[in-house]
């Protein structure tokens, strides 16, 4: 428990040193510091500060969304996507800007598949569609989704994210019911 809470820590201070410099200006030492605890205590919970980034993203977004991603339709649970990336700002945009999005992307991933995965299965309605073919689909809509959350991340989050969920919403209202239909008959 005692470790949780000291990793816990570390976080809590990396996060608030995120909002007052640039990661590459920010230091173990500077953590540590913060947080009142000593070099080796660190490297006891993390290999470096980009290790403590992954960490400290994806514990942001676990906790944040606590489960709210299996949303009953799409933009309800992409509003609590773009919602959990604009309340981390800073974390967000230092993994961003860090690892070139693959940080991000690889948290968004498993997110996002159980929000599509969980969507898709709710509008197959009686159609015929074979397991491969509804994953097909699923990882489909989960790269654009993930796509557009990317883009608009990219773009230091500028683009007011409502505006992207109106045409998230415009562009898949009754388009995944479609696109299973196909499918079933293909097969």
């Amino acid at each position: 428990m005692a470790n949780e809470l000291t990793k816990k820590a570390l976080e809590k201070a990396f996060i608030q040193l995120l909002g007052e410099k640039p990661l590459k200006k920010i230091t173990v030492s500077d953590v540590t510091s913060l947080c009142g605890v000593n070099r080796m205590t660190f490297y006891y919970h993390f290999e470096d500060i980009y290790s403590l980034l992954d960490y400290s993203l994806k514990e942001e977004f676990k906790n944040s969304l606590n489960g709210k991603y299996d949303a009953s339709n799409w933009l309800e649970g992409m509003a609590n996507i773009f919602n959990v990336c604009y309340a981390n700002k800073n974390l967000v945009l230092s993994a961003y800007r860090f690892n070139s999005r693959g940080n991000v992307e690889l948290i968004l991933d498993p997110i996002v598949y159980d929000l599509v995965m969980y969507v898709v299965k709710e509008e197959i309605n009686g159609h015929r569609v074979c397991d491969d073919d509804v994953i097909f689909v699923a990882n489909a809509y989960k790269h654009l989704l993930i796509g557009v959350v990317l883009d608009w991340i990219k773009n230091d989050m500028k683009e007011d994210k409502d505006v992207i969920l109106k045409k998230i919403g415009i562009m898949l209202n009754g388009e995944t019911e479609w696109v299973l239909s196909k499918f079933e008959n293909h097969n």
